[in-house]
C-alpha cells in the first residue's frame, strides 16, 4: 500500500503547474505531465490489485462482515474515484466532454486525497504533503490570474474562429520562462467564473501581446462566438481603445508605433468583423522553456487548421533568431477555413519580410470544395531563398518527409506535428514508413 501512496503523491505533484520539479529542472509541464499521466496508470492498476487482492482474501477466509467494514468502504471510494479519473481522461471523452472533465478531475483527485487519508494512518504524511502542494498550486494560480486580469479585443472572423489580442502576462510568483509554442489558461468571468481553458499562443516572447486563434466547437468556445456576435459590433473599437489595448488597426498603426510597437505588421484587427472587448483571467504561459528547434539544421513543420498556432510561432522564433543553427525551414499547412487562410496567409507573407539566411519553403494547401484562387490577392511568393506556395487540395506528407531526409544526409532535423488526432496518426503512420533506423530526425507531436 505505501507504493500505492508514494505514486499518487509523485503523479499529483508532477501535474502540478507551479511544480517544484520543473523549476528545479526548468522543465516544461508538458514533459513532467507526461510523467504523470504513465503514473497515473500505475496507480490505477497497483490500486485495483490492491483491492480486489484484499476483497478475494476476506471472501476466501469467508469474513464477509469485514467487506463493510471502515477500511473496506474507503478502500471502495479510492477505486471508484480512480476509475472515474481514469475514464475522463480518456482522450475522446476528455476533449468532448472538457468542462466536464475539468471539474470531474479536480473533485474527484480531493475525493482520492481524502479518501487515502482516511483509508490508511501510514499515509497520512503523503497525503497532507499532497494537499498541502495542491492547496497552494490552486491558490497561486488563481491569485496570478487576477493579478494578470486585462482587457482583451476578441473578433469573430468567422462563425468557426475566433482571434484574440491584450497585453502580454506578468512574471509572477515562480513563473519560469517560456518559448513560442507555450499556452495560457484563460477564463472569462462573464461567461463563467469555474471555467479555464487551455489555448496555444500565437504571440512569442518578443512580442508586445498575446495573440490566440481559436476554433469554434461546442461548450466554451460556441458560448464566447455567440456573445460577441450578439454584444459586438464592426465598429466597436475605437482608436483611442485601440491604442490602451495595442490593437491599433493597419490604418491608424503609425500614430501609436512609437509607443506599442505591434508583434506583426499587418493586423488582423483590420478586418471588418464583430468584435467585443471583454475582461479575461490568464493564468500562464505554460509550455517549453526554450525553442530547442534553433538547434536543428533542417525542420520540417506540419500542421492542420488551427493546429498552426503551435508551429508557426516556432518559425518566427527561428526567423528572427540570431543564435540559430537552422539551415532550412520546410513548413506544410492544410486549411478549410476561407478567414483563417487569408489571416495566416498575411501573417506569413509578412515573415519574407524578414530578412534571414535560413532557406524557407512554405506551403499552404487549401482543403476546400472551390480553389484558393478564387480568394482575392492570395498568389505564390517568392524572395531570394523564401518561398511561400499555395496549393489546392490535400498534402502528401510522405513527400514532404522524404524530401526533407533526402536533405539531411546526416545532419540533424527535427519535425515538429499540431492537429487532430487523426491528423497526428496519419502523419506517423507516414513517418514511420519513411523514416530508417540511420536517419537522426526528433519528432514532437502536439495534439490540438
Amino acid at each position: 500500500m505505501a507504493t500505492y501512496h508514494n505514486i499518487c503523491a509523485t503523479g499529483l505533484r508532477r501535474n502540478l503547474k507551479n511544480n517544484p520539479f520543473a523549476l528545479m529542472l526548468l522543465t516544461s509541464h508538458e514533459k513532467l505531465n507526461y510523467i504523470h499521466r504513465r503514473l497515473s496508470i500505475f496507480a490505477l492498476l497497483f490500486g485495483l490489485i490492491h483491492g480486489i487482492g484484499y476483497i478475494g482474501i476476506a471472501v476466501a477466509d469467508n469474513v464477509h462482515y469485514r467487506l463493510a467494514s471502515g477500511m473496506y468502504l474507503t478502500g471502495y471510494a479510492i477505486i471508484t474515484f480512480t476509475v472515474v479519473i481514469a475514464t475522463s481522461s480518456i482522450s475522446f471523452i476528455r476533449k468532448k466532454y472538457y468542462e466536464w472533465f475539468f471539474v470531474l478531475h479536480h473533485l474527484c483527485s480531493i475525493g482520492l486525497l481524502c479518501s487515502i487519508w482516511l483509508h490508511s494512518q501510514n499515509a497520512a504524511v503523503y497525503m497532507k504533503v499532497c494537499v498541502s502542494l495542491y492547496a497552494f498550486d490552486r491558490g497561486l494560480r488563481i491569485l496570478r490570474s487576477f493579478l494578470n486580469s486585462s482587457k482583451f479585443q476578441i473578433f469573430l472572423w468567422d462563425d468557426d474562429l475566433i482571434y484574440l489580442r491584450g497585453p502580454k502576462p506578468k512574471s509572477l510568483f515562480f513563473s519560469l520562462p517560456w518559448a513560442a509554442g507555450s499556452h495560457v489558461y484563460l477564463n472569462i468571468p462573464s461567461l463563467s467564473y469555474w471555467q479555464l481553458h487551455p489555448f496555444t499562443m500565437v504571440s512569442s516572447p518578443t512580442g508586445d501581446y498575446v495573440e490566440m486563434m481559436i476554433a469554434v466547437r461546442t461548450g466554451f468556445t460556441k458560448r464566447l462566438a455567440g456573445h460577441v456576435k450578439k454584444s459586438g459590433s464592426v465598429k466597436q473599437v475605437l482608436h483611442e481603445e485601440e491604442g490602451k489595448l495595442g490593437l491599433e488597426s493597419s490604418s491608424c498603426k503609425s500614430e501609436h508605433s512609437e509607443k506599442q510597437p505591434s508583434s506583426w505588421s499587418w493586423s488582423p484587427t483590420s478586418l471588418d468583423v464583430p468584435s467585443h472587448q471583454m475582461t479575461v483571467l490568464m493564468d500562464g504561459p505554460y509550455g517549453p522553456t526554450t525553442n530547442l528547434y534553433n538547434n536543428y539544421s533542417y525542420v520540417l513543420f506540419l500542421s492542420s487548421g488551427v493546429g498552426i498556432t503551435y508551429t508557426l510561432p516556432l518559425l518566427k522564433d527561428i526567423i528572427q533568431s540570431k543564435s540559430s543553427k537552422t539551415k532550412k525551414i520546410t513548413f506544410v499547412w492544410s486549411c478549410r477555413s476561407k478567414s483563417l487562410f487569408v489571416a495566416i496567409f498575411n501573417l506569413l507573407k509578412e515573415l519574407m519580410k524578414d530578412e534571414s539566411q535560413i532557406q524557407l519553403d512554405i506551403t499552404c494547401h487549401f482543403t476546400n470544395s472551390y480553389s484558393y484562387r478564387e480568394i482575392p490577392d492570395i498568389q505564390f511568393i517568392s524572395n531570394k531563398n523564401l518561398y511561400l506556395r499555395l496549393l489546392d487540395g490535400r498534402p502528401l506528407f510522405d513527400h514532404y518527409l522524404k524530401s526533407c531526409l533526402e536533405e539531411t544526409q546526416g545532419q540533424t532535423a527535427a519535425i515538429a506535428t499540431c492537429g487532430s488526432e487523426s491528423f497526428l496518426k496519419h502523419v506517423k503512420k507516414n513517418v514511420t514508413s519513411c523514416v530508417t533506423t540511420s536517419d537522426d530526425l526528433f519528432q514532437h507531436y502536439e495534439e490540438m
